[in-house]
């Protein structure tokens, strides 16, 4: 599992909670638009499972489809947590890649 450098997570402590940003570059194609050049269509490729992690214990899991938008972004909150807390997220798209991302409650 590759961790790309391009995707960006916060997670900051904000009145008693742990407020998560998660921003990940991926292009989400429906498999719906076509190629200007050749009019082919362009294939699907989307994120299929998102899972997110607090100090190792899942508190988040979505499963996702092609009608999200590209690069998408995702924000929730933790009623627990504290300072240098790890939050880790990572997924799994419909070709079977995989990526993640981590980062510390700040």
């Amino acid at each position: 599992m590759a961790i790309d450098k391009t995707h960006k997570i916060r997670a900051k402590m904000q009145q008693g909670r742990v407020v998560v940003k998660l921003l990940i570059r991926h292009p989400m194609e429906t498999g719906n638009r076509k190629q200007p050049l050749t009019g082919g269509k362009i294939p699907r490729h989307f994120i299929r499972e998102i899972h997110c992690r607090h100090n190792d214990r899942t508190v988040l899991t979505g499963f996702w489809s092609s009608g999200m938008a590209s690069n998408p972004y995702l924000s929730f909150h933790l009623q627990s947590g504290k300072k240098g807390d790890s939050i880790r997220c990572d997924w799994v798209d419909n070709l079977g890649l995989t990526d993640a991302i981590e980062t510390r409650i700040s």
